[in-house]
């Protein structure tokens, strides 16, 4: 299912193409992927687009509370991209909201484990559906520029 929700991301989502899904179905059929595959990203896209309204409604701000993850979540996120979330909410390229539609977003997918990589494309794509951009170099270059300040 990753790689359905990858294709249509690359090919669809960001150049805000939205054909009908009679269309997008067979050219994901021509493009080789499954039935299985082809139902379960739809079924992720409807929570995620459903989801990304509701974090698009909710209250935006900084949060001064402790997020406590589930067994669940460091299980299947892992600690690497807990951390780059715990980044990236800390420079200010995703405020506690959209950090949680990630994770959730994140625990619907069907792998037993989601590589960093992958919750970095889930980012992008909540950020770009509430009209957000994310610029990883400018993200990166906050952690750079964090990490070369002297401490005297």
């Amino acid at each position: 299912m990753y790689e359905v929700l990858i294709y249509l991301f690359e090919n669809y989502f960001e150049a805000d193409i939205r054909p009908d899904q009679h269309t997008l179905t067979r050219e994901l059929y021509a493009a080789g992927f499954d039935d299985t595959d082809i139902k379960d990203a739809y079924d992720w896209f409807g929570v995620f687009d459903q989801r990304t309204r509701q974090a698009s409604a909710s209250m935006r701000g900084s949060s001064q509370g402790l997020r406590v993850h589930t067994a669940a979540e460091i299980k299947k996120l892992g600690s690497d991209s807990l951390g780059f979330l715990m980044l990236q909410e800390q420079i200010g390229a995703l405020d506690p909201a959209q950090r949680e539609l990630v994770i959730d977003c994140a625990m619907l997918l069907s792998t037993q484990q989601v590589q960093t990589a992958a919750v970095r494309q889930i980012m992008h794509m909540a950020l770009l559906a509430q009209n957000r951009s994310y610029s990883q170099p400018l993200a990166e270059g906050a952690l750079l520029q964090q990490a070369n300040t002297t401490l005297h």
